[in-house]
């Protein structure tokens, strides 16, 4: 008879569920941002099956990472910014104030 065995690795997901925590103790935002992207639907874990087979039994792991949009969040709260702003500049970064920069860019 062969056993099957399943083990589940969500260690990569718990990493980033544990710094979002974080960033949502310090800013609020950060929760209505998650809020928001299970509103709309998008996926916030991708997961990846590898297996082994032997003739006596079968392991099947399953791994959970954070996806996309969960790791962009988790880089945002590492940076502090709940806006998901890339970058911001106040000034023109050459000194010319008829320069076109970009102001915002939000992912």
């Amino acid at each position: 008879m062969t056993q099957v065995k399943l083990v589940c690795d969500a260690s990569k997901l718990d990493a980033a569920l544990s710094t979002l925590s974080d960033a949502a103790e310090l800013f609020p935002e950060f929760c209505e941002r998650l809020i928001y992207i299970l509103d709309t639907g998008q996926e916030l874990v991708s997961l990846k099956c590898y297996g082994a087979t032997t003739t006596l039994a079968t392991e099947v792991c399953v791994v959970l990472y954070p996806s996309d949009i969960l790791l962009r969040l988790m880089t945002a709260a590492r940076a502090g910014d709940a806006d998901l702003c890339v970058f911001e500049h106040a000034t023109s970064p050459d000194g010319d104030s008829n320069a076109t920069t970009t102001v915002e860019d939000t992912q």
